[in-house]
C-alpha cells in the first residue's frame, strides 16, 4: 500500500504498467478487493491486468471467484494467453466442477477451429498436469491442431497419452492420428496405425491415401485406392484430388485419366479441388491439349487454376504461350502469388525472353506485392547463366539477400558447362561438393567440362576423388506405363 500511495504522489497510478504490477502484487498478497478495484477503476484493463488477478485467486485456493473473473475476462472478450490458461485449470481443478472443465474444453476447441493452433496445443498439457479428465473429442482436436503446426513429436505424445487412456481404438481419434501423421511426414506410422486397425471408412482410407500422394510415395496411394473401393467405399472429391496429385508425380497419364472418369462418374467435376487437380495432373503428365480442356471446364478460375495451367506450359516448353496466359489472368482480375510469378520466370527462361523475365522479377514486389523468394533468384540466375550472361547472374547471387542454396550453384554449374566457362565451374563445384557432397552430378559436371577444355589430368584427378570420396554416379531412371501400370528402370552401368 505504501508503493501506491507513493505511485499516486509520483502521478503514475495511471500508468498501465505500474497499476498492473500493482494489481500482481495485491492478488498476491491477499488483498483481492484492493487488487479488483484497480481493475474496474482501469478505463480498459488489459489481458496482464485479467491474468493477474485470475492467478491471484487460484494460487490462494479461490478456485471459484478465479473462474468468475475469468469468464466475465472472455465476455469483455480479452484475449487469453499461455500464461492465463494455467491459472483458470488450477482453479477448475481445485472446483471440481465438471461443467467448468468441460468449458475448458470448448475453449481448447475454439482455439483449434479459430486457427490458434499454438495456443490449443499448449493448453492441453496443462490440462492435464491439473488432472481435468478429456475425451475422444479433445484428443480429436488437439491433433488437428497438431497437423497444422506439423508438430511430430507432439503427435507422438498424444498417441502414447490414447494408448495409455484407451482411446487408440476410438475410430475418431485413429482418423485423427492418421490425418496429423500423415501431415507431419510421418508415413511409416501412419501406415502401422492403419493396418493395425484395420479400418473401412472413407475418412481412414483418404487419410493414408493422401500421406502417400504428399509424400512421393504414388504407386502405393493408387493401390490403396483399389482396395477402397473392392471394400466397397465411394471417392469423394478430396480422394481424386490427391490420387491426381500421385499421378502428376509419376507422370502416370493413363491412371490419370482412368480417376478423371471416375470424377465424372461421381459428379466432381464442378469441384474446384478436383478441377485445379486434373488441370494440374495433365500439365505435368504433358498433355497439354487435355490440361486445357480441363482448364475450361473448371468452374470458378482462381489461382490454383491459372498457376497449374501456367506452370505446364512453361514445364514443357511452351514459354511464349505460358506468358500469354498469365497476362491473360492479369486481364481477368487475378493476381498473380509466389509460385505463379515462378511459373513465368521458367517460361521466360524455356522461351529465351531474359529481358521480360528482368522486368517481371524487378517489379514483382511494386507490382503484385510479392517479395522476391530464392526460387525466383534461382530462377533468374539459371536463366542469366544459359544466356551467358555470367557476370550479371554472379551480381545477382551476391546481392541477394540469404545464401545461394544448391539449386544457384547448380544452375551456375550448368551454365559452365555450356559455356566451357573452367572458372566458374570450380566455384561452382567446389560450393556443391560441401552442400551436396554425396551427390554425384557436380562430380561427372566438372569431369565434363575439364574434358571439353582438353584437361585430361584434371578429369583423371576428379574420377580419383570420387573414388577416394566414395561417391557412386547416380543411376538414370526411366518410367513407362504398360496396361495401366507404371514400371521403373533403373540403369546402375
Amino acid at each position: 500500500m505504501e508503493v501506491h500511495a507513493h505511485l499516486i504522489r509520483l502521478g503514475l497510478s495511471q500508468d498501465s504498467s505500474f497499476r498492473n504490477h500493482l494489481i500482481n502484487l495485491y492478488a498476491k498478497s491477499r488483498f483481492f478487493g484492493h487488487a479488483r478495484k484497480l481493475v474496474d477503476e482501469s478505463p480498459e484493463p488489459d489481458l496482464v491486468a485479467w491474468s493477474a488477478l485470475v492467478s491471484g485467486y487460484a494460487q490462494n485456493g479461490l478456485g471459484r471467484e478465479a473462474i468468475s473473473d475469468f469468464r466475465e475476462m472472455f465476455g469483455l472478450v480479452v484475449k487469453c494467453n499461455e500464461f492465463t490458461f494455467p491459472s483458470v485449470l488450477k482453479a477448475c481443478s481445485s472446483c471440481k466442477d465438471l461443467r467448468l472443465e468441460m468449458q475448458v474444453h470448448a475453449v481448447i476447441s475454439g482455439h483449434s477451429q479459430m486457427a490458434e493452433d499454438i495456443e490449443a496445443v499448449s493448453l492441453f498439457p496443462e490440462m492435464h498436469r491439473e488432472g481435468i479428465g478429456f475425451n475422444e473429442t479433445t484428443l480429436s482436436t488437439v491433433l488437428k491442431s497438431t497437423a497444422s503446426l506439423q508438430a511430430a513429436k507432439v503427435c507422438e505424445q498424444v498417441h502414447s497419452l490414447s494408448v495409455k487412456t484407451g482411446f487408440q481404438s476410438d475410430r475418431y481419434v485413429i482418423n485423427s492420428l492418421l490425418d496429423t501423421y500423415g501431415k507431419c511426414g510421418q508415413v511409416e506410422n501412419a501406415v502401422r496405425i492403419f493396418e493395425e486397425c484395420k479400418s473401412e471408412d472413407l475418412v481412414a482410407f483418404t487419410s493414408m491415401i493422401t500421406a502417400y500422394a504428399q509424400y512421393e510415395q504414388g504407386e502405393e496411394a493408387l493401390k490403396l485406392y483399389v482396395q477402397m473401393l473392392q471394400r466397397g467405399n465411394e471417392p469423394d472429391s478430396f480422394v481424386c484430388s490427391s490420387l491426381l496429385n500421385a499421378c502428376a508425380n509419376l507422370s502416370a497419364y493413363e491412371q490419370g485419366k482412368q480417376i478423371h472418369v471416375h470424377i465424372l462418374k461421381f459428379g466432381f467435376l464442378s469441384d474446384a479441388f478436383a478441377g485445379n487437380s486434373l488441370v494440374n495432373m495433365y500439365s505435368k503428365c504433358g498433355s497439354i491439349d487435355d490440361a486445357g480442356r480441363a482448364f475450361s471446364e473448371v468452374p470458378e478460375r482462381g489461382i490454383v487454376s491459372w498457376s497449374a495451367m501456367i506452370g505446364g506450359l512453361a514445364q514443357h516448353g511452351h514459354g511464349k504461350e505460358a506468358i500469354n496466359m498469365f497476362n491473360q489472368m492479369l486481364r481477368d482480375g487475378i493476381c498473380p502469388d509466389h509460385i505463379t510469378l515462378v511459373s513465368v520466370l521458367c517460361a521466360c527462361n524455356h522461351a529465351g525472353l531474359a529481358t521480360e523475365a528482368r522486368i517481371y522479377f524487378e517489379s514483382m514486389k511494386e507490382l503484385f506485392g510479392v517479395v522476391p523468394r530464392e526460387e525466383h533468384y534461382a530462377c533468374m540466375i539459371d536463366l542469366l547463366g544459359r544466356a551467358g550472361k555470367i557476370k550479371e547472374a554472379m551480381e545477382l547471387v551476391n546481392i541477394m539477400p540469404f545464401q545461394a542454396n544448391a539449386s544457384v550453384w547448380g544452375s551456375l554449374l550448368g551454365a559452365a558447362r555450356i559455356h566451357k566457362n573452367v572458372e566458374l565451374g570450380e566455384r561452382a563445384a567446389d560450393m556443391l561438393f560441401v552442400l551436396e557432397p554425396e551427390k554425384s552430378g557436380a562430380h561427372v559436371l566438372l569431369a565434363n567440362i575439364y574434358a571439353a577444355a582438353g584437361m585430361w589430368d584434371k578429369v583423371a584427378k576428379m574420377r580419383r576423388l570420387m573414388k577416394h570420396n566414395q561417391v557412386k554416379k547416380e543411376p538414370g531412371m526411366s518410367w513407362i506405363e504398360v496396361q495401366d501400370k507404371v514400371h521403373t528402370f533403373i540403369c546402375k552401368t
